[in-house]
């Protein structure tokens, strides 16, 4: 098989202009397509062509293992040592530690906002032993607590950008791609983490895209033409029936 080549943009359509980039309360297209890149859940499914990229396996991701005590109410979770949040201001690149996952989880489980609350809303305790080890205690078992784990809902975001109010603006993850710029209705950019912690099966780094561009495009009819004219590389608007052009392709 031909090995993966490194560097290029894509770029792709979306109809709307993310509302806001607060991970919190995720919940439409525009706001996946930029916060999905940039924030991390714990844990992450398994979603390959082997897998039908529907895949329901859960892997690790910035924890690497888990334990789970025999009566389902106590999760211990051991997070890799060598992820960082992105290196831009206020956090500038620090190691994400159980100091971080804590304040998320209760964060999650108190905010009135929070899309995950149902998730974690039974946390009663949060311990961190060392700052790679999170225990979670839970007043009665719920069995889909490792899966949502994975879940696009749980986005672990720095504490400085909630104490800063900058949530809403200012996505700095741990993802494999940091906003570069936002403007709105026109194009929101994002561009390659070089600190990603994440190698392929050969131990090459990822991403391989340099990074990917979003323009703000609403009419189908623009969206093909921009689609056949190479303008954008992926379109979300172009159905084969709009356009005979399209079937050409």
């Amino acid at each position: 098989a031909n090995q993966p080549k490194s560097g290029g943009i894509v770029k792709l359509d979306l109809p709307a202009d993310p509302q806001n980039l607060n991970p919190m309360f995720k919940e439409v297209n525009q706001q996946e397509i930029v916060l999905g890149g940039t924030y991390l859940p714990l844990l992450r499914l398994e979603m390959n062509e082997q897998a039908g990229y529907t895949g329901s396996k859960i892997l690790p991701f910035v924890a690497d293992k888990w334990e789970m005590s025999a009566d389902a109410t106590q999760v211990t979770f051991h997070l890799r040592n060598d992820v960082k949040w992105q290196n831009k201001p206020p956090v500038n690149g620090r190691a994400i530690t159980s100091e971080d996952i804590k304040y998320n989880l209760l964060r999650f489980r108190d905010e009135k906002v929070s899309m995950a609350k149902f998730i974690v809303e039974d946390v009663t305790d949060v311990q961190t032993p060392d700052p790679y080890t999170v225990k979670v205690t839970m007043r009665q078992p719920f069995a889909p607590f490792i899966p949502y784990m994975a879940w696009d809902k749980m986005l672990f975001h720095p504490k400085e950008l909630v104490d800063a109010n900058d949530l809403d603006n200012n996505p700095i993850g741990s993802g494999p791609f940091m906003l570069d710029s936002f403007q709105k209705g026109t194009v929101t950019k994002l561009r390659r983490n070089p600190d990603f912690f994440l190698k392929d099966k050969d131990g090459a780094a990822l991403p391989y895209l340099d990074g990917y561009d979003v323009l703000k495009i609403t009419d189908p009819s623009t969206a093909i033409a921009a689609f056949i004219s190479k303008q954008i590389d992926v379109c979300g608007l172009c159905l084969r029936s709009d356009s005979p052009s399209v079937n050409t392709i």
